[in-house]
């Protein structure tokens, strides 16, 4: 299939599990004619303003993780990889689907595969770190505070799931930083992938090999780069902490805005720890966006923090304001960046002087 089809494939995928979450939202009675009417406009376009904020900012991290190898890699180009990555993320049914969009993206300003693994080397490694150190600093935080939810009779301390949101990102640098490094390890878990994906291919199955093996070089090279000179990096690395507490406190705002309630440290820090809670598991469950399952997940949560009266507006407002019109928004300028991209004319000569691909390459 190609790339345009699997685009193709994607959007009517995303149609048809809309179409389902309408179903259910009307069935369970949250989407009514009257709960409409009492969203506020203003607050719907303040959420959709705060998360395009966020789209900035996450582009604002990449530029400066990436921009110190390869200049001629644009704040424009890390706004359009970044819309290309979200989009990816938005219509397909696992996070990782961001990474052919955005690889996309990097063949079509002609980028090398040097520099695009170098790309995603470096804002992976600021992201993994930067989410280590943040939630690190929430578990301080909120351990001595004894915050929990009871979810059908069950008592859940809230310290755990920040716990597990840092376990996981511990143990996703581990994993990458031993792909990169751990030769025998890395043979292994390429030649289990290759012949999982191509056992009847031989040559597919060769080229798959050679491929990922030249990726985790670059991973290799790239991340000891980086620990040289990791002062260059401390400015990325607290954006993304504020990107990352910014992106996982839209249902607090969209309860503050529809309760009128004043703005609490602690409930705060309850919202955004059952924020992540539903978002480890909206992402295990292959439904693109976490449709569906996302509002199901929310009347399960936070039905003991908000009031029945007020919890289905919450509930439009937050995913009305953060998922579907964003996803319009980033769809219709993912179309501008593609046409404007397939037809801007490619730069014939790229500077070389950091940005020239290593011996090893050729």
């Amino acid at each position: 299939m190609s790339k345009k089809a699997k685009i193709i494939v994607n959007g009517i995928i995303l149609l048809l599990v809309m179409a389902f979450t309408v179903y259910f939202l009307i069935k369970s009675d949250i989407l009514t004619i009257n709960n409409l009417l009492q969203i506020d406009p203003w607050n719907i376009l303040l959420i959709v303003l705060i998360y395009l904020f966020t789209v900035f900012l996450l582009a604002t991290v990449n530029k400066l993780a990436i921009g110190n190898d390869i200049p001629s890699y644009t704040l424009k180009d890390s706004l359009a990889e970044t819309v290309y990555g979200r989009l990816a993320s938005n219509i397909t049914p696992y996070k990782s689907g961001h990474f052919p969009l955005r690889g996309y993206y990097y063949a079509q300003r002609n980028f090398s595969l040097y520099q695009m693994m170098t790309g995603f080397t470096k804002s992976q490694i600021v992201a993994s770190i930067s989410a280590i150190i943040t939630y690190a600093v929430i578990f301080i935080i909120v351990a001595p505070m004894n915050l929990v939810v009871k979810v059908n009779g069950a008592i859940i301390p809230l310290s755990i799931v920040v716990a597990c949101g840092l376990g996981v990102n511990v143990l996703s640098l581990i994993l990458f930083l031993m792909l990169a490094f751990v030769k025998p390890f890395q043979r292994l878990v390429i030649k289990i992938l290759s012949k999982i994906r191509f056992h009847k291919d031989e040559e597919k199955r060769n080229k798959f090999i050679e491929e990922q093996t030249l990726k985790y070089e670059i991973y290799r090279i790239q991340t000891v780069k980086m620990l040289k000179s990791f002062y260059k990096y401390i400015i990325p690395v607290v954006l993304y902490a504020v990107y990352l507490i910014a992106s996982s406190s839209f249902i607090y705002i969209s309860y503050v805005l529809t309760s009128g309630a004043q703005f609490s440290i602690d409930m705060f820090f309850v919202f955004f720890l059952l924020t992540l809670g539903l978002t480890y598991i909206a992402n295990v469950i292959p439904i693109p966006g976490g449709a569906i399952t996302s509002e199901a997940l929310f009347t399960i949560l936070f039905s003991k923090y908000i009031a029945s009266s007020i919890s289905n507006q919450v509930i439009l407002l937050w995913r009305i304001s953060s998922f579907y019109i964003p996803t319009v928004i980033i769809a219709i300028i993912f179309f501008i960046i593609f046409i404007f991209v397939n037809r801007a004319p490619i730069v014939a000569e790229k500077k070389k002087a950091k940005e020239s691909t290593p011996d090893f390459m050729h």
